[in-house]
């Protein structure tokens, strides 16, 4: 599975001659992305299933470089997750316009998952925050089109694109004035991880070479013969059907609370268990937080 997010100005903010180069470097950017995670994938058959990379694509929808970024990331198979820092009609009446709102609503009926973050608009800027740093956590890779500069408030592109810094998440910074050269910035391009986000040695050239190199670190098994060993086997492992550690059916028996039973040896009573725990859980987060959070036992 490979996340990609995107963060970016909108439509208000990029220029309109921006835009045709925008949507060509943003296709071109996202079909790299593709070709070299197929590649990684292939590369290491032994330790992925049969089936194709999974891609998904998370993005906070609001209308400019957001909804540009969904819409071609659909189109070269990727699944969609929106992140909205407020209920969807909330944040549906904050897009500038009417063609906002109604890509808008075409990419929403599109996603495969959507995250509705509990904003206020009373914190109106806090909830944009909440919504980057949410798009952040949930991404391998950020695109952020972005024109470089430090933030100039709270919740903006410029304040992600730190967020991702921090977070050691890679950032291909796509730039608004199409004569400006797209890179790629990441914090461990060294061995030594630069944790200041403005250092150059963060920056490199958006070339094959060095994309390979951080898709491979995302991606692929630890180099290493014994990692990788011990990757071989954990695949190999299977759930026991006959549960050997009785230790505490037994006690109860031995104290008198209960009876010693045929189903006490059997693994997945403690698998059902625990998902009955987890539903409980989940039934309790909905209550109290007003929150969808569905369980879904695997």
């Amino acid at each position: 599975m490979f996340a990609v997010g995107v963060t970016g100005h909108r439509k208000d903010a990029l220029p309109p001659d921006s835009l045709l180069t925008l949507h060509e470097r943003l296709g071109t950017i996202l079909q790299i992305l593709v070709d070299q995670a197929a590649a990684v994938h292939s590369a290491n058959q032994q330790f992925f299933s049969g089936e194709p990379p999974r891609l998904l694509f998370v993005s906070p929808l609001a209308d400019g470089a957001d909804q540009i970024a969904a819409e071609i990331a659909l189109r070269l198979g990727f699944e969609l997750h929106a992140v909205l820092p407020f209920d969807r009609d909330r944040y549906r009446a904050d897009l500038s316009d009417e063609d906002g709102r109604v890509r808008f609503d075409a990419l929403l009926s599109r996603a495969t998952c959507v995250l509705e973050l509990p904003g206020e608009s009373s914190h109106h800027l806090e909830s944009y925050v909440m919504a980057g740093r949410a798009t952040v956590a949930h991404c391998d890779l950020l695109i952020a089109v972005w024109d470089g500069l430090p933030p100039r408030g709270r919740g903006g592109t410029g304040e992600v694109v730190r967020l991702a810094h921090d977070r050691a998440t890679p950032t291909i910074h796509v730039p608004i004035a199409p004569s400006d050269e797209v890179t790629l910035r990441w914090g461990a391009f060294d061995p030594a991880v630069v944790t200041y986000h403005d250092d150059a040695s963060n920056v490199r050239s958006f070339g094959g070479d060095e994309l390979r190199a951080v898709l491979t670190a995302l991606l692929s098994p630890p180099p290493d013969d014994q990692e990788r060993a011990f990757i071989r086997k954990f695949q190999n492992e299977c759930r026991r059907k006959i549960r050997t550690r009785i230790e505490y059916p037994l006690l109860l028996a031995a104290t008198g609370v209960s009876r010693l039973r045929t189903h006490h040896w059997r693994a997945d009573a403690s698998a059902r268990q625990t998902h009955a725990e987890w539903r409980r859980y989940c039934d309790a987060c909905e209550r109290v937080k007003a929150v969808s959070a569905p369980f879904v036992a695997t």
